[in-house]
């Protein structure tokens, strides 16, 4: 019901979302960009988040990480004249920053993929007025994997892991990356209609990628990190 009024909504509107709407704080793009870097030991990365969104919801978060990333600087040489200073911690302060924000960002993520259901592996959508959304990619089914409360031996511990566990693993990280993938599509296909200023494929590409996110991405994303 709530989809069918925001398409009713966005036919009466008759002008394309602005880019800004689309594509800023709080989207779903914003989102997909930011579970494409999350995790990564390249400062470049968490830079090129925040020359898109210096505002963004996960900029704390990205500066923390840039902070970490980065080599401490030398402390400047004390002037003889005052009295020594303690040097301050930032290291410190920065990682709990980090913890504290990350915490943040996953009770964030994990509230959007519990108060929506997942959307099927593959979705086709109808042509209409002669243009057709993307596919939706075929993911996996990735059953659920209860951990033991303990083991009685690093080998069995080990051969849990190889045989049951990174399986497991390894289906929920090719759907996370298959569903930032699809996001990029429709980020990359909005852009492409932005120049004839078409509203018809531009709205239809806002309330796809919109619902994608909250029907799939989060939940991929979710059972990755998991």
């Amino acid at each position: 019901m709530a989809k069918t009024a925001l398409a009713a909504c966005l036919l009466v509107a008759g002008a394309p979302l602005s880019a800004q709407s689309v594509n800023g704080v709080g989207t779903p793009f914003e989102l997909a960009f930011w579970q494409s870097v999350a995790g990564s030991d390249d400062p470049a990365v968490y830079e090129a988040y925040l020359a898109q969104y210096p505002s963004g919801t996960f900029s704390g978060l990205a500066k923390a990480k840039l902070a970490a990333l980065r080599p401490a600087q030398p402390a400047p040489e004390p002037v003889a004249a005052s009295a020594p200073v303690a040097p301050v911690a930032q290291p410190a302060v920065m990682q709990t920053e980090s913890v504290d924000q990350a915490a943040s960002d996953a009770a964030l993520l994990s509230e959007l993929a519990k108060s929506q259901e997942a959307g099927a592996g593959t979705v086709k959508v109808v042509a209409a007025q002669g243009f057709a959304l993307p596919l939706r990619p075929v993911l996996q089914e990735v059953a659920d994997l209860p951990l033991p409360t303990a083991f009685c031996s690093a080998e069995q511990r080990n051969a849990f892991y190889e045989t049951r566990y990174k399986p497991v693993l390894e289906l929920a990280r090719a759907n996370n990356a298959a569903a930032i993938a699809h996001m990029r599509v429709l980020q990359q296909a909005y852009d492409s209609h932005q120049l004839s200023r078409d509203p018809t494929p531009m709205n239809a590409l806002a309330a796809e990628a919109r619902d994608y996110h909250q029907q799939v991405a989060a939940v991929t994303y979710s059972r990755q990190a998991a």
